[in-house]
């Protein structure tokens, strides 16, 4: 084998162990999230767009934003669904489109929230 196979080799080697990472550290994120918000408050919250965007060649992430509102406030985030068929994810974000999701949050910083469930 020639060099430049090997670089090649090592290069699609490198992506693929940096995507393997970016999911795990988006599911630990999450799971951290989620397991913190036991005892915060729930509230309605309502989906304003949907985004999906390739992560490799095979992996597709569902980036949904949503807003919430706490006293009178409105507040804004996001949430992540990774999928590895992307009609799945297109189908998901569909579902999704301008509904209503449960939305924990943080009552001493109304910022910090998870979305539980949708609707």
């Amino acid at each position: 084998m020639s060099a430049s196979t090997y670089v090649f080799f090592f290069a699609l080697l490198a992506a693929a162990i940096a995507i393997a990472f970016c999911v795990l550290l988006l599911y630990s994120i999450r799971r951290i999230r989620k397991h913190s918000a036991r005892g915060w408050h729930a509230t309605r919250g309502h989906v304003e767009g949907v985004n999906i965007c390739s992560v490799g060649s095979d992996q597709h992430l569902a980036q949904i934003a949503y807003s919430y509102s706490v006293n009178k406030k409105t507040y804004n985030s996001t949430f992540r669904v990774l999928f590895v068929d992307y009609s799945e994810a297109g189908k998901f974000a569909h579902s999704l489109h301008k509904s209503k999701i449960h939305v924990l949050y943080d009552a001493r910083e109304p910022e910090n929230s998870v979305v539980e469930e949708y609707e």
